[in-house]
């Protein structure tokens, strides 16, 4: 394992969630028109926002405008996700779940279409900025490197071994004990004058 890395690529994404759309926030939360009302004005940022990105506005830009995600200051950039080894698993868990997945089918520099999902309720557009494949490097690549991390896990146990092989031989006696010896080796100085 430490001679082989997992795909990663580096994710950008516009998130507009439907509940930044919610105009009226009552006790009993957003009746059913409303939320439907939300939805349309989130699927028409989404739409606004696939706009600009094929009117060839950059996805950083875009997503300070319309996305409303953790990363909107950012521009959308979340830095490499890297991909789970099992397939059943997304990338990111909660409401990125599905835009972590796609961005895994995306090849560098691509844009998704506007994904909808109703269960983390919110529209999102992902970007694949970088591309860093799955590497695993050869015994014959790796075997220098092999050999000087077991010659370094010897030298710690033997060291570790011959330590404890002198502390077992050797005789501690109390602290008070060597204090004593040691004020009785001072010379002793009289002193002399102001």
């Amino acid at each position: 394992q430490e001679f082989e890395s997992q795909e990663r690529r580096e994710m950008l994404l516009i998130d507009i969630p439907v509940r930044a759309f919610v105009e009226k926030k009552g006790i009993y939360g957003p009746s059913a028109e409303e939320l439907a009302s939300a939805r349309d004005k989130a699927r028409q940022s989404a739409e606004e926002a696939a706009a600009a990105l094929s009117k060839g506005e950059s996805f950083e830009e875009v997503a300070r405008k319309y996305s409303h995600g953790p990363r909107r200051e950012d521009g959308g950039v979340w830095g490499f996700i890297t991909k789970p080894s099992d397939s059943t698993h997304a990338p990111l868990q909660g409401r990125w779940a599905t835009p972590s997945r796609r961005l895994f089918e995306l090849n560098a520099g691509q844009i998704s279409e506007i994904i909808e999902d109703k269960a983390a309720g919110g529209f999102f557009i992902v970007k694949a900025g970088q591309v860093e494949e799955a590497n695993i490097v050869s015994f014959q690549d790796a075997q220098p490197d092999i050999v000087d991390n077991l010659r370094q896990q010897r030298f710690v146990k033997l060291r570790a071994d011959f330590l404890q092989d002198e502390l077992d031989k050797s005789t501690i006696g109390s602290l008070d004990d060597f204090m004593d010896i040691v004020m009785e080796a001072i010379p002793y100085q009289r002193r002399t004058g102001p």
